[in-house]
């Protein structure tokens, strides 16, 4: 339940981070590498598991950076992306606020279907 409690917490987090203005990207201006939005999807909610399994570890903010910076190399090779192309993707994907609440809620819903199975 606690780890639902943080998974919750970050989408909440994210949703305002979201939120925010970045003049960097537009949706008229794709980034010439841009993920797909499946791809893009399947890697946010692995980054969003890898940050809340460091958050259960310990919820010190400093045990979070170090594992997210150790580990977070090695997801986005798993998923054969370079960081500035998930950086990009992210950038990209939060200009859209209803995009990025479709993508939450995908996340969520996969989530609690994964919960359900293990119930």
């Amino acid at each position: 339940m606690r780890v639902l409690k943080i998974v919750i917490a970050f989408f909440v987090f994210l949703f305002v981070f979201s939120c925010q203005s970045n003049n960097e990207f537009s949706t008229n201006n794709i980034p010439k590498n841009l993920l797909n939005e499946a791809k893009f999807t399947a890697i946010f909610s692995d980054v969003i598991l890898l940050e809340a399994s460091a958050n259960q570890e310990s919820p010190s903010l400093l045990h979070t950076q170090k594992v997210m910076k150790v580990s977070s190399p090695e997801l986005l090779k798993k998923h054969h992306v370079t960081n500035k192309q998930f950086e990009e993707a992210f950038a990209y994907y939060a200009e859209d606020k209803e995009k990025m609440n479709e993508i939450y809620t995908k996340i969520l819903e996969d989530y609690n279907i994964q919960l359900s199975k293990i119930k």
